[in-house]
């Protein structure tokens, strides 16, 4: 998805994320990490409604160089998702 800017193998990538939800529960958004089990490096969930969340930070590769995504909303209430990808740590 990053079109070859992020070299394949790579071991973290620095994300830059925002959200809004509008319908607000405890503990629902989106989270990444290393593997589909292991989703808890970067989480962003939204503590108002309506309102666009941010979250910052670095979040691990699996041996590929793949992240993966988790998303904890149980309705479709999540909008205006962004993510910039803005440091690559490698290996």
């Amino acid at each position: 998805m990053s079109g070859g800017r992020i070299p394949h193998g790579c071991r973290a990538v620095y994300l830059v994320a925002e959200i809004e939800n509008s319908t607000i529960a405890k503990d629902e958004g989106i989270r990444w990490g290393p593997s589909s089990s292991a989703t808890e490096d970067l989480e962003i969930c939204p503590p108002v409604n309506a309102i666009t969340s941010h979250s910052s930070g670095w979040v691990r590769c699996d041996s590929n160089g793949n992240i993966y995504q988790e998303v904890t909303e149980a309705g479709a209430t999540l909008s205006n998702l962004k993510i910039k990808c803005t440091g690559v740590q490698l290996n």
